[in-house]
């Protein structure tokens, strides 16, 4: 990457750490007197502690890691939620940097072409304001430190990183002591940084005029998937010219032949033409079809390219995909955005789709771990209403990642015991959530089989909308047996 002292995605000279990690407080600052302000952290302990001083910051905080193993889909990860304390720091107006060992973010030599695991919390803070560099020198950066309002210092040997600060054995300890954290800064501030441009926000414009009663609920109405999806496509490409090719992968029809998916196709656009006038198509003998796409007047819905190159279309069902468009416009014009709420049957009024469409659609996202939902509790209100549900986009992915950590916790737990996680997850929608897979793990081997199982069976009693089926809940219920 080009370098210089200023812009994004170039050299920087950042006040932050370098490459110690416990040994700073004799590498750096041997004269400096460390207060009895000390305090060891027990490494289940290091998470609590971390996001309480980052919750606390005034002014600065400043990181720097090894590695910061961050899956954002994982919804009980604790990376997670020291990445989200650093986000609402500099949501509160404090200056928030980290900086991370490139070698992570990069690939690792033997890994071409693989993306480091520091790639996906560069991706996730960088997109939510926090300044995210890694190492522009030669030395790794093999620290694990973080600093507060530079008056207290973190140090210690666990990486931010599901087992590092659940499963191994790490030691750190917090010191507050102005002279040790400004000797920390001064001595590791010299580090070479490169700050990446951001990342790509590329995304494809739906207009959301699709989503009326005449267009997308027409097709849901006829079960015309097909339809949907290719127009979709059609946005997406942006060009006269069509590739069946890849469309038919898009599709998953790649299998038939060529000859078998053009027909497919072919019809399909006949169809959008004619029935739902949405495009215009040209076609000649043993010629491509040529296609235009009218503009449809209006509000457009953002979707990233990540839906079509992780193949979700193939994926999702046909509700979870009118959801995830419905999804994708509420979170984005909603004042507490990317939180949202509306309830089923208005969504479904305003949108011409049966109230059925809607909550198979949700539950969907839900299983697929691309949204969560917050129910109300039990009906509180005079009127014995309960308030509609609220909704929380989560990240795209690569469903391929997810197949990868289902095959390391097998190889670390065994598929016996992995499978049974598996299904206490479907129990509260974590099918596609390997945090919360992991976490029942632990937590049968700490209270037993027999209770998990029974726990399973009061959860699986709970009708689908009720907030109790959830992971704290079924955790609450085997702790109290």
């Amino acid at each position: 990457m080009p370098q210089s002292r200023i812009d994004p995605g170039r050299e920087q000279n950042v006040k932050i750490p370098r490459t110690i990690l416990f040994s700073c407080l004799i590498l750096v600052a041997p004269a400096a007197a460390i207060s009895q302000q000390a305090q060891y952290i027990p490494a289940r302990e290091y998470c609590r502690i971390a996001c309480r001083e980052i919750d606390n910051a005034k002014t600065s905080v400043r990181v720097v890691l090894y590695l910061f193993a961050l899956y954002p889909n994982y919804t009980q990860s604790q990376p997670l939620l020291l990445a989200n304390a650093l986000v609402a720091a500099k949501v509160r107006g404090c200056s928030v940097h980290v900086v991370l060992d490139k070698e992570d973010f990069t690939g690792r030599e033997g890994d071409p072409g693989e993306a480091g695991d520091n790639r996906n919390a560069w991706d996730y803070l960088s997109r939510r304001g926090v300044t995210v560099g890694f190492s522009g020198g030669g030395a790794i950066v093999h620290a694990k430190a973080l600093i507060i309002d530079s008056q207290a210092v973190i140090l210690g040997s666990a990486n931010w990183s599901e087992s590092g600060l659940s499963r191994n054995v790490e030691a750190s300890a917090l010191v507050r002591d102005t002279g040790v954290a400004k000797a920390v800064l001064r001595e590791l501030g010299s580090v070479k940084v490169i700050v990446p441009p951001p990342p790509d926000s590329a995304s494809v414009r739906i207009p959301l005029g699709f989503l009326s009663d005449s267009l997308c609920a027409a097709m849901v109405k006829v079960q015309d998937e097909r339809a949907f999806d290719i127009y979709l496509f059609l946005l997406r490409e942006a060009t006269e010219d069509l590739n069946y090719d890849t469309l038919a992968g898009q599709l998953g029809i790649s299998s038939m032949g060529s000859d078998a998916y053009r027909r497919q196709i072919n019809k399909v656009l006949v169809k959008l033409q004619d029935r739902y006038r949405l495009v215009k198509i040209q076609t000649g003998f043993g010629a491509d079809a040529q296609i235009q796409v009218p503009k449809i007047p209006g509000e457009t819905i953002a979707v990233s390219l990540k839906y079509w190159d992780f193949g979700w279309p193939r994926h999702l069902d046909f509700p979870g995909k009118v959801m995830y468009l419905l999804n994708a416009h509420y979170s984005a014009t909603s004042l507490f955005g990317p939180q949202w709420s509306m309830s089923a049957p208005a969504l479904a009024d305003r949108h011409g789709l049966q109230r059925d469409f809607v909550e198979s659609g949700t539950t969907s996202l839900r299983r697929a771990n691309l949204v969560d939902v917050t129910y109300d509790s039990l009906p509180i209100q005079h009127d014995g209403q309960r308030r509609p549900n609220i909704y929380t986009p989560l990240a795209l992915y690569d469903p391929g990642l997810l197949d990868k950590k289902w095959k390391e916790l097998e190889g670390t737990y065994g598929k016996e015991k992995t499978g049974r996680a598996r299904s206490y997850a479907v129990l509260v929608y974590k099918d596609c959530d390997a945090g919360a897979v992991e976490a029942f793990i632990v937590l049968e081997e700490k209270y037993g089989r027999d209770k998990m199982d029974q726990a399973a069976k009061i959860i699986g009693l709970k009708a689908p909308d009720n907030p109790r089926r959830s992971v704290g809940y079924f955790v609450r219920i085997v702790e109290t047996m």
